[in-house]
């Protein structure tokens, strides 16, 4: 079984880790508007190679976000109960969840089906037609967008907590987690997740693609849930609980040699400059290696930054309680920049960056304005306006907690 830890120990590394991870994808979205190798449904005529290298650096950001988010709740569950942490984050996720499909949504379809118009919108997953009212009729994954990792996460909150209250899921973290720290005598168990997590995501995605091939178009349910993601990120769920339960699980898989980074930065250096190629092989071989990259730069971050962040700053901390709403609210600002920018006459690459800086000061903006409002900081943040107790209003990466 896993040792004990008498240890107390703060995870301000966490914290900002999961606020830069959900900001990294900012500039993702930013960017596909401008990325010559892909479609978006907003397309700027004005293409650049420096979006797709841009939009490459944050692969690390998804698998750290979700493995982030189960070990810490697996830690607020020992300080509390998981009944009030499963409480607590179905609150957070499902009202903004709710909310911004209720208003965010149909702004972003605005704005797509006026590109349409515009002949200024790619053929995507979802392509739009120009008439709004049937862009606002068809149901599939324009009304979700990038709020999936709201519905995804939320999912996976429902199965820990029926796993937690049938009594079967903490005992089978533990077997686990030890079975795996025993594993480790016989085969480097950090390579064997990293890459099995990686085969496993790929998978997922290519059965989601053969599907919607045999039917001939892609069912509704699993465009709204997002299936393949869904299924592409459950074992990073899995293994961020492990982590969570395990602190010798954490040393093995937390643990930076110079060799994991050696290679790290190489297939990372390689997977960036590789974004701009338009080979076919090239895309293939970068979808292949990017869950087991981007695993990989997860984890070598959680361990490198552990000692090295103590205390974050004061401006690094507003910048951390912003971040959940700048990603909600970025979505219909960066398509509703690049549809403006559109007839606007600028060198590509210098369009671009002033396209991404004005997203993030108009995302920074607009999550300013609804944290001063208590019910949109409800609606687009999770947290009630209503009088709480003390210990409610703690942050989760900000309590202290004994670890195992």
């Amino acid at each position: 079984m896993p040792k004990n830890h008498n240890k107390i120990q703060r995870l301000h590394h966490l914290d900002l880790l999961r606020a830069a991870m959900l900001l990294l994808i900012v500039l993702t979205h930013a960017a596909h508007a401008y990325d010559p190798t892909m479609q978006w449904i907003v397309e700027s005529p004005d293409q650049t190679r420096l979006a797709p290298v841009l939009s490459s650096i944050p692969v690390f950001s998804m698998p750290g976000f979700f493995m982030i988010s189960s070990i810490l709740s697996i830690f607020l569950m020992r300080k509390r109960s998981y009944q009030d942490w499963a409480k607590g984050r179905l609150l957070r996720v499902c009202v903004p969840l709710i909310s911004s499909i209720l208003i965010l949504s149909p702004i972003t379809i605005y704005v797509a089906s006026q590109a349409a118009q515009l002949n200024a919108a790619g053929t995507t997953s979802s392509p739009f037609t120009g008439d709004l009212g049937t862009d606002f009729a068809v149901i599939d994954r324009r009304w979700i967008g990038h709020l999936w990792f709201l519905s995804t996460l939320g999912i996976f909150t429902l199965i820990a907590w029926i796993g937690f209250a049938r009594g079967v899921l903490m005992d089978g973290l533990d077997r686990t987690s030890a079975f795996l720290v025993r594993l480790d005598e016989k085969i480097n168990i950090w390579w064997t997740l990293v890459i099995a997590i990686g085969v496993w995501t790929f998978g997922a995605k290519a059965l989601m693609y053969v599907v919607k091939l045999l039917l001939g178009f892609e069912p509704a349910f699993i465009a709204i849930l997002n299936v393949d993601t869904l299924l592409g990120y459950f074992p990073l769920f899995v293994l961020g609980l492990l982590l969570g339960v395990s602190s010798d699980l954490r040393d093995l898989m937390f643990k930076v040699t110079p060799f994991r980074t050696m290679l790290l930065v190489i297939g990372f250096a390689i997977y960036v400059l590789a974004a701009g190629v338009q080979l076919e092989e090239w895309r293939l071989a970068r979808k292949l290696i990017g869950p087991a990259l981007g695993t990989g730069i997860a984890l070598f971050l959680f361990g490198y930054l552990a000692d090295k962040i103590n205390k974050p700053s004061p401006l690094v901390k507003r910048i951390s309680s912003y971040s959940y709403s700048v990603y909600l609210l970025h979505y219909p600002i960066s398509n509703a920049l690049a549809l403006l920018f559109a007839s606007v006459a600028l060198n590509a690459s210098v369009e671009f960056l002033i396209v991404i800086f004005l997203t993030y000061l108009l995302s920074f903006i607009a999550a300013w304005a609804v944290g001063q409002i208590g019910i949109l900081k409800f609606m687009f943040n999770g947290e009630p306006f209503w009088a709480q107790p003390p210990a409610a209003k703690q942050s989760e990466s900000k309590i202290a907690v004994g670890t195992r």
